[in-house]
């Protein structure tokens, strides 16, 4: 009977395969005077094609000629479709060329052949990986794992391949067989350190590091991965050390100089890890993430032009470095910038414009120049996309009230008051806008609110004595006065408010202490010097008045009330010359001051000087022409010269 030419392939794979499996073991064929029959010679040429092609596909593998040894291996699986080594060989030349289906198709046909080859199904797994065919890798590499059970090689696929999958517990068991099974294997210490280190191990993982440094003290991936590992310990000194000791292994690189900076800022040495920084900025200048570390550490440090210039340098490489705008934001803010540090805010929103706390912080910025509406807005953005910050809120809330909205501050506060009703800073702000509406009643409820949230404090209780004392509560509003003064004895706000209410009530000695009190703790308080001035004036210690209103104008020239008592004091002391100066000194520091100029030519008049009187007069009714004292005055003035 005739064979056909797919009998005689069929034929020919089962010899071939033995024939090459011989070959492959070092056996010579069986001569030909064995009992066993003598092959037939159109199926030994098929044999021989067979071992042919699948020795030069091996040889073009070795070479790196993957196609052409697709193409042989592909004619060799043609001759012997049975053979499972040509599948296994053609597996690897399609997986080179990254044909993965193809690949995986023949992986699957050799561990059909035979189901025993771990190999194979090692191979599979590697294309099924490739394709993110999770579950069927996993499958594929346990079996594996299964057929070759002291394999450290497959048992380490295995745990890296679980490791990936985020099954730690039980990439960490196949890590430890596999360690058992080679135990003087560094990469196998290395991995199992990696994996404790992700299951937050860390003095198991630094063991296992220190195991892998032992075997080979050049690894610089091991030496690496202890920092890291020491780093996530927090402890810095040992990180500091192991990423040294990798560094002396490879000097170059950059972002191992990075990483050394970052730790050696965690021991608070600025100086060490800046010039970290700059070696990595040298070594990849293009990099721009070091050069935003290093703007970081020069800002805090007051170095403002120098971190600037790094900030500017990350952001040439990396446009979108949210943190180096930031960091610019910084230090223009550090050096009172408020303009530019606005811009950078608004740089940053349109890195980011989903932050609500960069909106935020643009909104404080504008408020810093007086811009109060734009700021208004900035919060009111920053509520907008984090509706339950009570911050945001407080922000806006007093952004409003310093605009005199205090209706709108009031809702913003009330919900800020609502989200953290723990929030002393809301709670007061809403007290001190319900004050300004003339809702002392209210705002005193809000006070004592605070105040039993937080009864230390001192500015609570003041703001509590100005709502008794604005109801007309002059003896509880002094209680409670002498009591903010008794829990912050430097508060000089607090006794001048006090020294205010004793002067209400006519105890102008009392507030003459009080108000010695006030400028001893804070002689820089202009108004602490006016209300003694004034105490002074009522107890007929003109002098001593004098000299008070002198000190409140040295340190507010533009106090205006100050002007005007030391006028009263002068004048009463009969000191006309002395009255003329401190006009005109009124009039040099503000030139539109109407009444400075009425008075002048007043004294003037008295002086006998009426021509200048009567242009000084002529001056306050231009400034002013609606106010009749001051027509007044000028008519007084012209009728002395008739």
């Amino acid at each position: 009977m005739a064979l056909s030419r797919r009998d005689l392939l069929k034929g020919a794979a089962v010899a071939g395969a033995m024939s090459a499996l011989r070959r492959a073991q070092g056996r010579p064929r069986p001569p030909a005077f064995l009992d066993t029959p003598p092959t037939p010679p159109i199926m030994s040429a098929a044999m021989d094609a067979f071992g042919e092609r699948l020795a030069r596909g091996d040889l073009a593998l070795r070479e790196g000629r993957n196609l052409d040894a697709e193409t042989v291996l592909r004619e060799a699986v043609e001759l012997a479709p049975r053979s499972s080594r040509a599948y296994f060989k053609l597996g690897i030349a399609l997986e080179r060329q990254r044909k993965w289906s193809e690949a995986e198709a023949a992986f699957r046909a050799a561990t059909r052949r035979r189901p025993d080859h771990a190999l194979s199904w090692l191979r599979l797994a590697a294309t099924l990986r490739r394709q993110g065919r999770d579950a069927e890798e996993e499958s594929a590499i346990r079996e594996a794992a299964r057929l070759a059970p002291d394999n450290a090689e497959i048992g380490h696929n295995l745990a890296v391949t679980l490791a990936r999958l985020g099954k730690l517990d039980q990439a960490e068991a196949a890590y430890g067989a596999a360690v058992a099974l080679a135990p003087t294997n560094p990469i196998l210490h290395d991995g199992l350190g990696m994996v404790l280190l992700s299951q937050k191990k860390y003095r198991e993982a630094v063991a296992a590091f220190r195991e892998a440094i032992h075997l080979e003290p050049r690894s610089v991936r091991a030496w690496v991965h202890l920092g890291d590992a020491c780093r996530r310990h927090r402890k810095w000194t040992d990180a500091a050390k192991a990423y040294r000791e990798a560094l002396a292994l490879t000097p170059q690189d950059a972002d191992l100089h990075g990483a050394l900076g970052r730790i050696l800022e965690r021991l608070q040495r600025p100086d060490e890890a800046a010039a970290a920084y700059a070696r990595a900025i040298r070594l990849n200048p293009s990099s721009g993430f070091w050069s935003t570390r290093l703007g970081l550490i020069l800002e805090r440090q007051g170095r403002y032009a120098e971190a600037e210039a790094a900030f500017n340098d990350a952001l040439h490489h990396r446009p979108d470095d949210l943190e180096a705008v930031l960091g610019l934001a910084a230090v223009a803010r550090r050096q009172g910038k408020w303009a530019d540090e606005a811009r950078a805010y608004q740089a940053a929103i349109a890195i980011r414009p989903d932050d609500a706390q960069v909106r935020a912080d643009l909104g404080m910025a504008l408020e810093s120049q007086g811009l109060l509406a734009e700021a208004a807005a900035a919060f009111r953005d920053a509520v907008a996309l984090a509706p339950d910050n009570a911050d945001h809120y407080l922000d806006l809330g007093i952004a409003l009230g310093r605009q005199g909205r205090h209706m709108e501050a009031e809702a913003a506060l009330r919900e800020a008051v609502r989200l953290n009703p723990k929030d002393v800073v809301a709670r007061a702000n809403l007290a001190l806008g319900l004050g300004r509406q003339g809702r002392y009643a209210e705002a005193e409820a809000a006070y004592r609110e605070a105040i039993g949230i937080r009864p230390d404090g001192a500015a609570l209780h003041r703001g509590l004595g100005m709502g008794l004392y604005f109801q007309g509560k002059y003896a509880e509003a002094e209680a409670v006065l002498r009591q903010a003064i008794a829990l912050r004895p430097g508060y000089a706000r607090a006794r001048s408010d006090l020294g205010e209410l004793l002067t209400e009530q006519g105890r102008h000695a009392e507030a003459v202490e009080v108000f010695r009190d006030a400028v001893a703790v804070k002689p820089q308080r202009a108004s602490s010097w006016r209300g003694l001035g004034t105490a002074f004036i009522a107890l007929g210690q003109l002098e001593e008045a004098e000299r008070a209103y002198r000190e409140a104008l040295r340190l507010r020239p533009d106090d205006s009330q100050s002007h005007f008592h030391l006028w009263a004091a002068l004048e009463q002391q009969g000191k006309l010359a002395e009255c003329e100066h401190a006009y005109r000194e009124a009039i040099r520091v503000r030139p539109d001051y109407a009444e400075a100029h009425s008075r002048l030519g007043t004294v003037l008049g008295r002086l006998g000087r009426w021509a200048e009187a009567e242009q000084a007069c002529r001056e306050a009714v231009r400034l002013a022409p609606d106010d009749h004292r001051l027509r007044n005055a000028l008519q007084a003035v012209l009728r002395r010269q008739v």
